[in-house]
């Protein structure tokens, strides 16, 4: 069982998402994991994007090998300016085709204050929320929902949300150490 966005899985059926694993080419190699159930907070809130994080439970273990390997997820706050790197199989620009390659970028830690200042006093950024910003054209796009957010070798976010395709504002992700706990109990009562 590991977290991942809840936009992504709310409303989805387990039985037609598939988790490929072992490779970084989403047309060749790794193996494919039926989905046992979805397990979504109990107060996300879908317009600000709030509590956006849920649990995936497969049907059967993923054989880990020299492909697949466990990462820890980390309960730690990380530094202001901290570089992390999101992996994920999103757009690389607004409305452009799906990339077959697994695409890796490193971006910019933003703490939450600068972060709420990027976009105003009506916006979405909640205290849940870990923002990157890289600059204009570097960032996250449609299809990185759920990626992973990795520093140190740790995942320490999973992303949410941003203005579509690194417009130049900050983008979005769960902060795994705020919801540590909650991940932690939810993994050992199912």
């Amino acid at each position: 069982m590991g977290p991942y966005a809840a936009h992504c899985i709310q409303g989805a059926n387990p039985d037609s998402v598939t988790i490929l694993a072992g490779t970084n080419d989403l047309n060749s190699g790794g193996v494919r994991y039926e989905c046992e159930k979805f397990i979504i907070h109990s107060r996300y809130n879908r317009p600000s994007f709030a509590n956006d994080v849920g649990l995936i439970k497969l049907k059967t273990n993923v054989q880990l090998n020299d492909k697949v390997k466990t990462v820890e997820y980390d309960y730690r706050v990380i530094p202001d300016g901290a570089v992390v790197r999101l992996t994920g199989w999103g757009r690389l620009s607004a409305g452009g085709p799906i990339p077959n390659l697994l695409q890796t970028i490193n971006l910019t830690y933003v703490n939450h204050e600068e972060c709420q200042k990027y976009y105003g006093p009506n916006n979405s950024v909640d205290i849940g929320h870990l923002c990157t910003f890289q600059g204009k054209g570097q960032g996250a796009c449609n299809g990185d929902s759920g990626s992973p957010l990795v520093y140190q070798n740790r995942v320490v976010a999973l992303t949410n949300w941003g203005v579509p395709c690194a417009t130049g504002l900050p983008d979005a992700h769960c902060r795994v150490s705020y919801y540590h706990d909650w991940i932690r109990t939810t993994m050992n009562s199912n």
